[in-house]
């Protein structure tokens, strides 16, 4: 499932490296979550991620479903390494927003 070789400066994010005191969470590693073979879907899966102390996801509400594709994407997120939030230089919960796109793969006709 998803590209393992396939996340953060591959995908043309860098990691801060000047954060300052205060800050939301931020990604800090990330995979592609790939197209699932048995999906003819396309569209945008949009959730709402808590991120805690640890910089490790503990909570998702899903905002837009895309039913065969939403369940990959947390899955993806699941996965996925953050920077917690910060407050005067302490971790502390936070939330984000992702946004996943997805494009239906074109086949080749032989």
């Amino acid at each position: 499932m998803g590209n393992t070789a396939v996340g953060g400066e591959s995908l043309g994010y860098k990691e801060p490296t000047s954060l300052g005191k205060n800050h939301p969470p931020l990604p800090r590693a990330i995979t592609d979550p790939g197209y699932p073979h048995n999906s003819m879907a396309s569209g945008v899966v949009i959730i709402d991620v808590t991120i805690d102390k640890n910089g490790t996801p503990s909570n998702m509400h899903t905002i837009q479903d895309v039913p065969s594709l939403s369940d990959i994407s947390q899955s993806a997120i699941r996965s996925w390494k953050f920077i917690p939030a910060m407050e005067a230089g302490q971790p502390i919960e936070g939330t984000l927003v992702v946004a996943i796109s997805y494009l239906r793969p074109v086949g080749l006709s032989h």
